[in-house]
């Protein structure tokens, strides 16, 4: 699943936090197992993945891609 968005070029980090709906689900933040990360952002096309991994082994992956104004 994707998710596009967009920031102003001022706009050099943003935060993503994700809340799993199944209590014990792991979920990783550009591969690092964390609910929430500080990332920076470049000019121009940014993607972050989400993992969400559940207990019984199923995975979901979303992709958030946000586009960094140049100006």
């Amino acid at each position: 699943t994707r998710y596009y968005a967009q920031a102003a070029a001022y706009e050099e980090r943003v935060i993503i936090t994700a809340h799993p709906s199944h209590r014990s689900a792991i979920v990783a933040i550009d591969s690092e197992e964390t609910e929430s990360k500080s990332v920076r952002l470049y000019t121009g096309r940014n993607e972050i993945s989400i993992q969400v991994t559940v207990p019984e082994g199923q995975e979901n992956t979303y992709t958030l891609i946000i586009d960094r104004a140049l100006q």
